[in-house]
C-alpha cells in the first residue's frame, strides 16, 4: 500500500500544481475577430487595423491576420408620407395634386427632396360664409321679357327676377348647388346696346359659399441607397506576458522613425504573490489527498483484520 502511495503522491502533486496555476491565472483568452467601419466614397480614408488591441479587461491582443472585404451598394424601399392642411378652401379652389417631401437618408446622413402624389383628402370642418358674387347679363328679347340663356325672364325695374332661377344662374356660372347658393340679385346699371345692337342689362348675383378645412395626405414609395465600400476583418490573438524586461525596439522606416514601446514587465511583488498562492493551494490540496489516502489505507487494514477474525 505504501508503494502505491509513493507512486501516486508525485502525480497528484503535479496535478495540484497545474490546477492551482490555472486557477490563479483564470480563464485563458481566446482569439477575437474585429470588424472595421465601412470606408465608402463619402471621403473616409482607409485605415488598416492596429497592431495591438486592448479589451475592456485589459487583455492585450496582437494582430494575427486581416483581410479586406468589398461591400456593394444596398437598396432599401421605404414608404414616405406627409400631411398638409388647407384652410378655407371652396369648390373652385383646386387642391394641389402633388407636393414635395424632404427625405432623410439615414445611411448617408443627407436629405433630398422628391415629389409625391395626393393619397387622401379629408374635410375636417365645413361652414357657409358670405362672399359669393358674380355678374349676370340679361339680353332683351322683347318689351315684355329678358332672355337669360334659354330662359325668358319677366323684367322688373326694382331687381331681376330671382325666384326659381337660382339653379340656372349657378349652372351658367359653372358652380354646383351643393357648394353655392344665391340669396340676392340686383341690377348693375341701366340697359345698353352691345356691339351687335342688341339691348342688354347687367346684374350682379350675391350669395354664400361653402368653405372647408382639408387635411390632405401625400406620399409614396422611395428607394434609399446605402453606399458600399471597403471593410476590413482582423483576427487578434492574446499576447503572452513576458517574464523579463525587454528593451525598447526602434524600427527604422523611411522617411521617419517610429518607436514602438515594449510591453512592461509585471511587477515583482505580483509574481511573488502569484507564486505563493500557487504553492499554498498546491500543498493544501496535496495534504488533503494524502490524508484521504491514509484514511483509506487504515480503513482497508481494519476490514482485512475483521475478515481474519471471522
Amino acid at each position: 500500500m505504501k508503494r502505491i502511495l509513493y507512486v501516486i503522491a508525485p502525480v497528484l502533486f503535479y496535478i495540484c500544481c497545474f490546477s492551482a496555476e490555472t486557477f490563479a491565472q483564470g480563464p485563458r483568452a481566446e482569439e477575437i475577430t474585429k470588424t472595421s467601419e465601412i470606408f465608402d466614397s463619402a471621403g473616409r480614408i482607409f485605415e488598416p487595423p492596429q497592431q495591438e488591441y486592448v479589451d475592456e479587461n485589459g487583455i492585450v491582443y496582437q494582430l494575427d491576420s486581416w483581410q479586406t472585404v468589398e461591400l456593394p451598394d444596398e437598396k432599401s424601399e421605404q414608404m414616405v408620407e406627409d400631411e398638409v392642411i388647407y384652410d378655407r378652401m371652396e369648390y373652385i379652389d383646386s387642391i394641389p395634386q402633388t407636393t414635395e417631401i424632404s427625405i432623410y437618408n439615414e445611411y448617408t446622413g443627407e436629405r433630398m427632396v422628391s415629389t409625391f402624389p395626393l393619397l387622401e383628402t379629408v374635410c375636417l370642418e365645413d361652414r357657409w360664409e358670405t362672399g359669393l358674387e358674380f355678374p349676370v347679363t340679361y339680353h332683351d328679347y322683347n318689351s315684355d321679357a329678358y332672355q337669360l340663356g334659354e330662359y325668358l325672364i319677366t323684367p322688373d325695374e326694382e331687381r331681376p327676377k330671382l325666384e326659381g332661377y337660382e339653379g340656372t344662374l349657378l349652372a351658367m356660372a359653372g358652380l354646383p348647388e351643393s357648394d353655392y347658393r344665391i340669396t340676392n340679385i340686383d341690377w348693375d346699371g341701366q340697359p345698353y346696346q352691345d356691339d351687335m345692337g342688341q339691348w342688354c342689362r347687367d346684374a350682379t348675383a350675391y350669395g354664400e359659399k361653402r368653405l372647408c378645412d382639408y387635411r390632405v395626405r401625400y406620399g409614396g414609395k422611395t428607394v434609399l441607397t446605402k453606399p458600399g465600400g471597403i471593410q476590413w476583418k482582423a483576427v487578434y490573438r492574446p499576447v503572452e506576458e513576458p517574464d523579463e524586461v525587454f528593451e525598447d525596439i526602434v524600427m527604422q522606416t523611411e522617411p521617419s522613425t517610429i518607436e514602438i514601446p515594449a510591453p512592461q514587465k509585471r511587477p515583482g511583488w505580483k509574481l511573488w504573490i502569484k507564486s505563493t498562492v500557487i504553492i499554498t493551494v498546491a500543498i493544501g490540496l496535496l495534504l488533503i489527498l494524502i490524508g484521504l489516502m491514509m484514511y483509506m489505507a487504515s480503513w482497508m487494514k481494519k476490514r482485512v483484520k475483521q475478515r481474519r477474525v471471522r
